[in-house]
Parts: structure tokens; C-alpha cells; sequence
């Protein structure tokens, strides 16, 4: 979606530099063949843009709610450890009704200990608590039933009142940690401990009164005995109800209330924080990216970031340090550091997506806590969560959480392990950066050992922009006039990324223009002519970009003889036509003659009767309507997907996409508009000094460009279609039809003269004003001429060899002129 409105804009800026261009808007229900196809473009891109996010969003909403759905099936993942110190007739009641709870929420992991595993002490049964060994821990006390017995005897024998023993003694003792997880001991610990207790005491209650009752009606021997014994009865019916009283200690309240909060929603709020901190910070150093060097911006990032976790803890710990009434410097000092720590980890990890994950690393920043969030124990514990969630344990947010809660409630938390995490998660982000600008640096410094070593190190050499272009292309853009050896270290570079790197040299950008049409765009000869030899057959050598030229049209406008009659070289060999028109209507010969080069023209008119097309609807040969260079990014991108290899897995980084688009983007666009400008007012003596002075042209020296100006001539450049060319099959590619035409040549069994059948010239009339009948019929005589003298060649050369270099030597040789200097050009322009 990004990308998109980047060159949307793009598209309107350059759309805004041409003053002349006339538009002709339409509503988006109009029948009109490109609104048409830029509608389905649209919809294409909607529903491949927005049903995959659905997806995404209800696997992610189903990943959080799941972690706490129906946490009641997993109690039995509790430990608490019920401990027997009485081992007489009440503790056998204790034991009993902890064995029996029914299943489910009221069941935990019950672990009966002997008073021996706790060296016979009740006050160290609070240690297992403290080390987080079980969540709580049930004691019966000691003496419990001997103490119940001498009531109930005194009960019945006695002749006073009954004061002893039940006034200050409570048989069992429960403790716990409320601070370790607030909900999970309220909701889910604590009851299973109160009905297990419940039922302990109804059922020895029963026992108690039954045999009370059996023994009243013995020793009433008097009205008095029996007086007593009924006020007694009332005094001990705390007693005879409840004989299991619970004392509950609670070892480390969650309170205040707010310190739930600071340990849980508090570490989502560092997250949001760091997201902003880092995203301003990579805004603010952009405009010095290509200015100074790289590793200033990592020094001020660094530093920036550690200083900002500093105040942002800071900040937070204060406010914390306010609320929740802490008055311990130490205990403050602490958890600031930690809350330091978690911060400046945070703003590590939120950098590592940005700058590796480009315009989509919102997507993974969202996936990455959401999967964190789901297993940090925010409400509840990982005990009461599918076994899947476990994974929790290893999480940055888990450590950060937990740490916390130890240092406001000092409850149980292995606090070294939780700091322990959290730096070893800090080294391997930092370790595992890997700044892709160190490699585009090198790359701009032509410099292969560093970029050796790079690769080496597992930089991606397989990134792209925003635009995407790879580096290659952003390879061919840099220029070094300064140094007399660059072209020599470009092409060493360049003949490494593809032999070495594999890197695709079948892209194709977003402007519809692959990696040969940018050799030609930019000048590039060496590397030109170092594709055309190793990959021959496989060049689209004739795809038209979006502004309507193909490679051929910019070897052209550039002058370049040697890139010119390489390519031309190329056709001939393999006998394809190359009259293929560009945006205005020109052919290549044409467009020569007007730029000045009657030189090229001469020899492209030359070379052009000597090839032969194999069929009629060539789908290079067709022209190519003014409205298809003005096609919105969706379409011509869908092209792209469906035309390039691409690897979803290599994305660019945020710094290299801003990078590419300042150096590229801009500067290119607004040099390609005044060059479409002074097309549009036939100014082509501009067009060629533009494309002159573009090599080595810097930021500087961009306000130094020629403004075009209308010229006044006779032959109008407006582009008409022709009537004589076919309609483009838009299911057959350039490339495709390029095989199709090499195919019976390059076969083996290909010995015989092979004569195509041609009923027309297809290659369109230019209209000049007034012209005549009989000029018009000298032009249909030199037209079959032409076309028989082609047919004579095309059999007297279809019995040579079709050895590749020799046939390549041999149209050179027939074909090729003097390369003569462009003296030429100035009696024409002028």
C-alpha cells in the first residue's frame, strides 16, 4: 500500500513538471478502454491487498484469544502441596477431602508432602512458596485433633464453663503469592483450596456431632450437669460447624491496585513509545543519508536510542515511583535500571523490523507482540493456557513482566533469569543487524572486497526498493566522472553480483524498464555489451517502458554508437526487425534523423532493410497509444509481479529504500519530464542535450539543465496509430514472440531458405501535409523494392553458417559504417 502511494506521487510530480500535458479525466465507471483496464487493476489489487490482511488479522485475533480460552480444563497444571502435621483422626478428614474434589476448575495438582520434607516445621513450608516451587502451599497444624478432643471431653465432662482451647489457635494454614499473578490465585487457586477445606469440615463436623451427641445422653446425670452441658454445646459451635478454620497468608498483596497495571498494559505502552522514538529518529537523519558517512548515523542512532530508553524509564519510573509509594531509593534504583534495560531492548527490536523489514515491518512489529502478548502472562499464567503457549517462557515480554512484578511486589521471580533473558535477546538483536547501507555503500564505492566480505557475512544482496529496482540497477546509477577508473570497477562489480550473487538480471521495476533498458537509459556501454554476450536469446531487448521507449530508443538518444551497433548487430544476426515506434510515433531511423544523428540513421535504415519479420502481428511492432505511458502504479505493477522473478523473502530495508528513492526517484523523474516536455513541444535539439549533460549530472548542477521551448516545424510529432498495425496481444509477451521468431533459425534441422510472407509494409505511413498521389505511389514501388531486395538477401545468406560469431562478424562487417563523430548533428539541429 506504501509503495503504491510513493509512486502515485511520484507520478504526480511528474505530471505537474509537464505543464503542456492535457488530460482527459473520466469517472471510474466509464466504458473507456483504459479506465477500463486500470479498474480491474484496481480490484486486482484490492482483493490480493486486503484478503490476505483478513486472513492475517483473524489468525492473529484467534493466536491471543486462544491463549486464554477456557482456562478451568488446565488447573491441574497448578501445583499446590497439602501438608498433613497431624497424622491423627482429623488430618485423615483433611487429606481425604483433598483426595476427593471433583474434576475440573475445583481440582488442582494436589501434592501431598510428609512433614519430613519440611524438617518438621511449618515456618519452612513458606519457603517453598517464596522460591515459586508451588503457587500455594496447605498446612494442617500440628496437635489439630488432640486439641478437638480435649473440647469435646471437656464438653462432656466438665462441670464450668468452657473457655479452652478454640479462642486464638486456627488448625490450617493456607499461603500464597498474590503478587505473582493477581488473577490466576483470586480465580483459580484459591477456590479449588476453599471447597477442598469445605468439605474437610462438613464431614468431620458430622463426626464430631454424632459423637457428641451419644455421649450427652450418657453423662446427663442431673439436671445441672445438663444445664452446663447446653451452654457449653453453644459456646464450642464454631467448633462443631467449622473444625477445619483456615488462616490465609498472603506473602506479597498486589497492591496498590495500579501496580498491576505498571507490570503488565505499562510494557505495551514501552513498546508504542520505542515505535514512535525510532520512527522519528530515522525521519530526522534521512535528509544526511548519501551526505555524510554511515557510520555517524549508526554512532547517532546508537547513542540517541540509549539516551532516549534513559528518559522514557525514566519518566515511567517516576511516575510509578508517585502512585504506588515506593520509599526505598535501592528498590527505585532497581527498577529503573530494569525498566532502562526493557526500553532500550524494545527500541532494539522495533529498529531491527524497521530497517529489515522496510515499508511492511509494521506488519511484523504487530505479529511479533501480538505473539508475545499472547503467552506473557498478563491476566493469567502459562500453567492455565495450552501447553502450545509455553513458549513463553523464552520471550522478551514474559522476562520484562515477571521481573517487574518482582521488583514492585517482591514476589517470586527467578529476577537473574528474567535480566539474564533480556540481555542475551539485547546482543543477538545487536549482533544480528545487518545494515544493508554498509553493502549499497560499498556498491557506490565500487569497492568488491568490502562487498565480498559483506556477502560473505550474510548480507542480503537480493534487497530492492521501493520501486523495485535491484542492485544492479542501482549499480549502473552511480556515476564517478572524477575517476578514470570507474566504468572498469562498475563492470568488475557488475559481473560479480551476476556470476558470483546470482542476482536476477530479468527484473523488471515498476516503470516497466528491465535491466538492459537501464544499461541504455543511463549509458552504460560496458555493461550493455557484457549482457548481449552472456545472455543471448534471453534480452527483451524491445520492451517499451512506461515512457514508451525500449532500449533501442535510448542507445539513440544518447548517441551511443557502440551500444547502437551492438544491438543492431544483434537483429541482423538473428534477422528480427527493429523498427518498433516509440511514444511519438518515431522508428528508430527517425528518431535519429531528428535528434541530429544522420549518421545512425543512415545505418539503421541500412540494417533495417536487411532483416525480414517471421510474422504479421508482431507483438513488438505495435505502437503504443499516448495513454499507455499515463497508466497508474497498479497496473503497470501488476505487470511487473506476473513478468519478474521475485523473492517475497528479500525485502528492502527502510534506510536503502529512502536512499534509492532520493538519489533515483527524484532527480531521474524530473530529468525524464523535461525530456517528455520538450518531446511534446518537438524541441529535440533539447532532448539531445539532455541526455548529453545527464552523465555525471549531480544535485548541484540540476538547476543548469536546458528549459525545453516550443519549436515551430512541419512535421507534427503527435502520435497517431497507424492503420496498417495489428492490435497488441496482450497474451504474448516481447520475449515470447522473440523465440518464436529465433526458433526455426537456430534449429538444427534448419538448412533450407526460408521466404516469409509479407503482405504489406508493416511499418506505418507518416502523413505529411499535401501529400500527392503520385508520391504516394513511388512510395508503394520503393516499398516492394525494398521488400524483394530484402527477400534476395534473406536467401542468399539462409545457406551460410549460423555460427553466432561469425555471423555477428559478418553483418558487422556488411552493415556497419564508418563510425564517423557527431559532427553531423549540429548542421541539422541548428
Amino acid at each position: 500500500m506504501l509503495k503504491r502511494q510513493q509512486l502515485t506521487r511520484a507520478q504526480a510530480r511528474i505530471s505537474t513538471l509537464n505543464s503542456t500535458a492535457n488530460f482527459d479525466f473520466a469517472h471510474v465507471w466509464s466504458s473507456r478502454k483504459d479506465i477500463k483496464e486500470l479498474r480491474v487493476a484496481f480490484v486486482y489489487q484490492w482483493f490480493i491487498g486486503y484478503v490476505p490482511l483478513w486472513l492475517l488479522i483473524f489468525i492473529m485475533c484467534a493466536f491471543y484469544l486462544g491463549a486464554g480460552h477456557n482456562p478451568s480444563r488446565y488447573t491441574g497444571n497448578i501445583d499446590v502441596d497439602v501438608v498433613d502435621f497431624d497424622g491423627q483422626q482429623a488430618g485423615s478428614f483433611f487429606l481425604d477431602a483433598f483426595r476427593t474434589t471433583p474434576p475440573g476448575n475445583l481440582t488442582l495438582h494436589w501434592r501431598y508432602k510428609y512433614p519430613d520434607d519440611y524438617g518438621n516445621s511449618v515456618s519452612q513450608t513458606q519457603q517453598a512458596v517464596e522460591d515459586g516451587q508451588v503457587w500455594a502451599i496447605v498446612v494442617l497444624l500440628p496437635n489439630t485433633t488432640s486439641i478437638i478432643n480435649q473440647s469435646i471431653f471437656a464438653l462432656i465432662n466438665s462441670t464450668t464453663l468452657v473457655t479452652y482451647p478454640f479462642v486464638n489457635t486456627l488448625p490450617v494454614l493456607v499461603i500464597y503469592d498474590e503478587g505473582r499473578n493477581w488473577l490466576t490465585q483470586n480465580s483459580f487457586v484459591l477456590p479449588p483450596i476453599r471447597a477442598a477445606i469445605a468439605v474437610a469440615n462438613n464431614r468431620y463436623a458430622n463426626t464430631l456431632r454424632t459423637s457428641i451427641i451419644s455421649n450427652l445422653s450418657l453423662t446427663s446425670s442431673s439436671n445441672t450437669n445438663r444445664t452446663l452441658q447446653l451452654q457449653n454445646t453453644l459456646r464450642l459451635r464454631n467448633l462443631l460447624a467449622n473444625p477445619f478454620v483456615a488462616k490465609y497468608n498472603n506473602l506479597h498483596p498486589a497492591l496498590p491496585f495500579m501496580g498491576q497495571f505498571a507490570t503488565t498494559i505499562g510494557y505495551i505502552y514501552f513498546f508504542l513509545v520505542t515505535t514512535i522514538m525510532v520512527g522519528s529518529v530515522i525521519g530526522g537523519v534521512t535528509p544526511f543519508m548519501g551526505k555524510i558517512h554511515y557510520i555517524d548515523i549508526i554512532l547517532y542512532r546508537a547513542i540517541n536510542g540509549i539516551f532516549q530508553s534513559l528518559m522514557v524509564s525514566l519518566i515511567y519510573s517516576l511516575v510509578v515511583l508517585w502512585l504506588f509509594h515506593i520509599t526505598s531509593g535501592r528498590q527505585f534504583m532497581r527498577y529503573w535500571m530494569f525498566n532502562w534495560l526493557c526500553t532500550t531492548l524494545l527500541t532494539v527490536m522495533v529498529a531491527f523490523f524497521v530497517t529489515n523489514f522496510g515499508v511492511i515491518s509494521n506488519l511484523f512489529l504487530v505479529a511479533t507482540v501480538i505473539i508475545m502478548v499472547s503467552a506473557a502472562t498478563m491476566q493469567i499464567s502459562l500453567e492455565l493456557s495450552p501447553r502450545f503457549f509455553r513458549y513463553g517462557y523464552a520471550t522478551p515480554l514474559y522476562q520484562a513482566m515477571n521481573g517487574g512484578r518482582h521488583l514492585l511486589f517482591n514476589s517470586h521471580s527467578r529476577f537473574g533469569i528474567n535480566v539474564g533473558v533480556l540481555v542475551i535477546y539485547l546482543d543477538i538483536k545487536v549482533m544480528s543487524f545487518k545494515y544493508e547501507r554498509f553493502l549499497i555503500d560499498a556498491i557506490e564505492q565500487f569497492d568488491l572486497r568490502k562487498i565480498i566480505d559483506y556477502v560473505k557475512h550474510g548480507h542480503n544482496i537480493h534487497i530492492k526498493n521501493d520501486i523495485g529496482q535491484n542492485l544492479l540497477i542501482h549499480l549502473l546509477k552511480q556515476q564517478k566522472s572524477q575517476d578514470p577508473l570507474y566504468e572498469a570497477k562498475r563492470l568488475k562489480v557488475f559481473q560479480y553480483l551476476i556470476l558470483e550473487c546470482k542476482v536476477d538480471v530479468n527484473i523488471v521495476d515498476y516503470y516497466n524498464k528491465n535491466l538492459f533498458n537501464w544499461t541504455t537509459n543511463l549509458n552504460c556501454t560496458r555493461e550493455a555489451l557484457y549482457l548481449l554476450d552472456t545472455y543471448p536469446g534471453e534480452l527483451d531487448i524491445l520492451k517499451i517502458d512506461n515512457l514508451g521507449l525500449c532500449s533501442l530508443h535510448y542507445a539513440i538518444e544518447h548517441g551511443n554508437e557502440t551500444i547502437l551497433h551492438a544491438i543492431v548487430g544483434y537483429f541482423v544476426r538473428y534477422r528480427i526487425r527493429f523498427d518498433v515506434k516509440d511514444s511519438f510515433n518515431n522508428t528508430p531511423e527517425e528518431l535519429a534523423a531528428k535528434l541530429g544523428y544522420l549518421t545512425l540513421a543512415k545505418y539503421l535504415s541500412e540494417a533495417n532493410r536487411s532483416t525480414m519479420i517471421h510474422s504479421r502481428d508482431s507483438s513488438f511492432l505495435q505502437h503504443r497509444s499516448p495513454f499507455d505511458r499515463l497508466k497508474t502504479t497498479g497496473t503497470f505493477r501488476t505487470k511487473t509481479t506476473l513478468n519478474t522473478k521475485t523473492n517475497m523473502t528479500s525485502l528492502s530495508s527502510y534506510e536503502s529504500s529512502a536512499v534509492f528513492v532520493h538519489d533515483s526517484l527524484e532527480i531521474y523523474n524530473c530529468i525524464e519530464s523535461k525530456i517528455e516536455r520538450a518531446k511534446n513541444l518537438n524541441d529535440w535539439k533539447t532532448v539531445a542535450t539532455l541526455r548529453t549533460l545527464t552523465k555525471g549530472l549531480t544535485e548541484k548542477s540540476f538547476h543548469l539543465l536546458p528549459v525545453p521551448t516550443l519549436q515551430i516545424r512541419k512535421i507534427s510529432t503527435v502520435p497517431i496509430r497507424s492503420q496498417y498495425l495489428p492490435n497488441r496481444l496482450p497474451s504474448i509477451s516481447e520475449s515470447t514472440h522473440m523465440l518464436h521468431l529465433l526458433e526455426p533459425q537456430v534449429s538444427s534441422s534448419y538448412r533450407i531458405p526460408f521466404v516469409p510472407i509479407c503482405a504489406k509494409p508493416v511499418a506505418p505511413l507518416v502523413l505529411h501535409p499535401g501529400p500527392s498521389r503520385s508520391s504516394m505511389h513511388k512510395m508503394s514501388i520503393a516499398s516492394l523494392r525494398r521488400m524483394s531486395s530484402v527477400m534476395s538477401l534473406r536467401k542468399r545468406d539462409s545457406t551460410a553458417t549460423q555460427s553466432s560469431l561469425g555471423a555477428r562478424r559478418e553483418s558487422t562487417s556488411r552493415l556497419s559504417l564508418s563510425r564517423t563523430n557527431k559532427q553531423t548533428k549540429q548542421a541539422t539541429v541548428t
